[in-house]
């Protein structure tokens, strides 16, 4: 019931979509531990009311990001003590915040970091495929597009995905499940994208 549009100030109105985007983190997490990439593909297409009366209903993937970005342009994440310094201080705070819970509930271990990363790389790229037409392309970002620009590694997490994908087509089993419009082509267009975005940030 946060989707209407109301006066105050942008990061309390952003703040309004945390309790959200904290959920939709800890289920996606957990789809991915188990997964399964149905529930993934539910939890980011969930549809809300629309934020504009008379719109038509919108998914709460999109808008409960668009609305936690009003906290990061306000430097609300990079302000909480211990992440001043942080490239990605909303990631890392979802991170280190998610961590004991999800440990213990999922009984991950060591393996929590992966999942969280692979979980934002989903979370970003299809973020992206809901909002790209073809013109200006723009994705949400976290730990792993950091950990992509100065990895050396073969087996970093995003370029994992994207050769998971090239490999298995329109068998990967995130496509079956309806991500990325049910299509590798989309995919591979949001792919190719998000590669040369990534490599355009300005991540020190």
């Amino acid at each position: 019931d946060n989707a209407g549009k109301k006066g105050g100030k942008i990061a309390l109105l952003g703040a309004r979509w945390y309790p959200c985007h904290y959920l939709i983190y800890s289920g996606g997490i957990a789809a991915l531990a188990g997964q399964n990439f149905q529930s993934l593909h539910t939890i980011f297409n969930s549809k809300i009311g629309a934020t504009i009366s008379g719109n038509e209903s919108e998914d709460i993937l999109t808008v409960s990001h668009e609305g936690i970005m009003e906290m990061h342009r306000t430097n609300v994440f990079k302000n909480i003590p211990g992440h001043e310094k942080n490239h990605v201080p909303r990631s890392e705070y979802l991170f280190k915040e998610l961590q004991p819970k999800i440990e213990d509930l999922l009984f991950l271990g060591r393996s929590y970091e992966k999942m969280f990363d692979k979980f934002e790389v989903y979370f970003c790229l299809e973020y992206a495929n809901k909002n790209y037409d073809g013109k200006h392309f723009w994705m949400p970002y976290g730990r792993f597009a950091y950990k992509y620009r100065r990895s050396i590694r073969r087996d970093n997490l995003f370029k994992e995905v994207l050769n998971s994908a090239k490999e298995q087509k329109e068998d990967w089993a995130p496509i079956e499940a309806g991500l990325f419009n049910a299509s590798y082509s989309r995919f591979e267009q949001i792919a190719n994208k998000a590669e040369e975005f990534i490599e355009n940030l300005r991540l020190i």
